[in-house]
């Protein structure tokens, strides 16, 4: 009887199913290519197994300084907190793709690093009801590490680097009397470096680099300028000074030494070569001239700093024309009786005149003409410039004075009018008088007018130059006037008018004892005939 119970205890216990030792299984499966530190990493995080479940929670373990994200699948809520991972669903989860996690690690992250999620259990309805295998998997991570842990130098006469090394400063100065120097260079990690031993230097300043590639294939550059602290020539002459066009002549004045030249051109090259090949020369070449005086600098600088000045001054010739005459001027189409000499002009227009109709014609066609004012005429003077340029940039200037709405009466008359020293021939109903006179600045001047009816008032007699005018400006007791204008020539040249004060009695005595020899010869002549 004993052996039947035995039987069937051990039937028994092999029909009750033994759930604490069944397991779920996991898998972590992350990307493949290059993983690099900083940048992201993703792996899915995969479920097998019969057991139902809604809820999961295990542990995952990274490298320190690693950053790690949960994103679970669609219906399925996750998180990692304090490195705990939990999954859960409203129903019971049955897809084998429970999420990703995302990693970053660190950036001085490198080699083979483990990513593990361990102690897994699986609840239904917040009830244990299974636990899975621990899982894990090895990613390789390359750094993105560039820098250098050292820097140093050998065989340059105990020279140093300028600034101190540190990893962080890319570029360094070294001066040395050595004709070589060594490269001592580490990287940080697994970096790669490139560019460092021994160097022979052949100038005076050159500059080597020095290349650290991280895991990833980012690279940092160090750059070192070595300086090599030799004698300098101080030499600062030229050996030659020539210019292109004309020959340089040395010229000493108030203290000053320079060289001199006279061409006839707009450019001119100056050439320089200094005594030392070290030397450099600056404000030699091409040069533009303005007419007159120009003044270049050349300096010469030696291989030691110091530096000397050579002056260089070339005069242009100026062989451009000076004329700034016109030829013709008329307004309207009027003849105004021009003459080049006489510099102003006046013109009335009525009411509804705002501008002229000028004509000014230079007397060089190399000559420019520059009207101004000559629009928007108001009533009274109005002033009108005509600017003539020579091509020498010369100028003179004509004035036309416009008035506007002045009536002029033909039936206001001076009396007489009279200029102490000359005769202008005066006629009431000629308005307009030209004199020759000598070199005074005033004339005495008499107007005779009926006191009763007139005034007068006389304008421009004072400061008289050759083209100055005179007005005599006659007007009624309504306010209308005439105006008598006498226009001033003083040139030596011209016929003066001026009456002069000759002396007739030499005259008169010459001819008559002129006239006695004669009668006197006549008187021989007879005497001589009658014999």
């Amino acid at each position: 009887m004993k052996k039947i119970y035995i039987s069937v205890l051990i039937m028994f216990l092999l029909i009750i199913p033994l759930s604490v030792e069944a397991e779920s299984s996991l898998t972590i499966e992350c990307n493949s290519g290059n993983n690099i530190a900083g940048q992201t990493l993703t792996c899915k995080i995969k479920s097998s197994g019969d057991t139902a479940y809604n809820k999961l929670e295990g542990n995952i373990e990274v490298p320190s300084n690693t950053n790690v994200t949960f994103k679970a699948n669609s219906g399925i809520n996750g998180s990692i907190s304090n490195n705990k991972l939990t999954i859960t669903s409203t129903s019971n989860i049955d897809t084998e793709d429970l999420g990703t996690l995302q990693i970053i690690f660190a950036s001085n992250t490198t080699g083979d690093n483990t990513i593990k999620l361990s102690n897994v259990k699986l609840f239904n309805n917040d009830e244990e009801v299974d636990r899975a295998n621990d899982v894990s998997t090895i990613v390789n991570v390359k750094s993105t590490i560039n820098t250098l842990s050292s820097l140093t130098l050998d065989d340059c006469n105990n020279c140093s680097l300028s600034p101190a090394f540190r990893e962080d400063l890319t570029i360094y100065v070294v001066n040395t009397t050595s004709s070589q120097i060594t490269f001592n260079a580490k990287a940080n990690g697994n970096a790669t470096v490139t560019g460092a031993g021994t160097k022979t230097l052949t100038n005076n300043s050159e500059t080597f680099r020095i290349t650290v590639t991280s895991e990833a294939g980012d690279s940092r550059v160090y750059s070192i300028t070595v300086k090599r602290n030799l004698e300098k020539s101080s030499d600062n002459a030229l050996k030659d000074l020539s210019i292109d066009k004309g020959d340089l002549e040395l010229k000493e004045s108030n203290g000053i030494t320079s060289y001199n030249a006279i061409v006839d051109s707009d450019e001119v090259t100056i050439t320089a070569t200094a005594n030392d090949n070290k030397a450099t020369i600056t404000g030699a070449g091409k040069k533009t001239l303005d007419y007159g005086k120009n003044e270049f600098t050349i300096i010469v600088t030696a291989e030691d700093g110091t530096s000397r000045s050579y002056l260089v001054v070339i005069n242009r010739t100026d062989n451009r024309n000076a004329n700034a005459y016109l030829k013709d001027l008329t307004i309207n189409g009027e003849d105004i009786d021009f003459e080049k000499d006489i510099i102003e002009y006046e013109y009335f227009v009525g009411d509804d005149i705002t501008e002229l109709d000028i004509e000014a014609i230079p007397e060089l066609d190399s000559s420019t003409v520059e009207i101004e004012g000559n629009k928007d005429f108001v009533d009274g003077e109005n002033i009108v410039t005509i600017t003539v340029k020579a091509e020498d940039g010369s100028e003179k200037i004509y004035t036309i004075v416009v008035i506007k709405g002045e009536v002029v009466k033909t039936d206001i008359y001076l009396d007489d009018l009279q200029i102490e020293g000359y005769d202008i021939s005066f006629k009431q109903d000629n308005f307009d008088y030209t004199i020759t006179i000598h070199d005074e600045n005033i004339l005495d001047i008499t107007a005779i007018f009926d006191e009763d009816k007139y005034t007068v008032e006389i304008i421009g007699n004072e400061d008289l130059k050759d083209g100055s005018i005179i007005k005599i400006i006659v007007t009624d007791e309504d306010g209308n006037s005439s105006i008598y204008k006498i226009k001033i020539q003083k040139e030596a040249s011209r016929e003066i008018t001026k009456t002069e004060d000759i002396n007739y009695i030499p005259v008169i005595m010459s001819s008559a004892l002129g006239l006695l020899v004669v009668l006197n010869a006549v008187q021989i002549v007879k005497k001589v005939r009658n014999k």
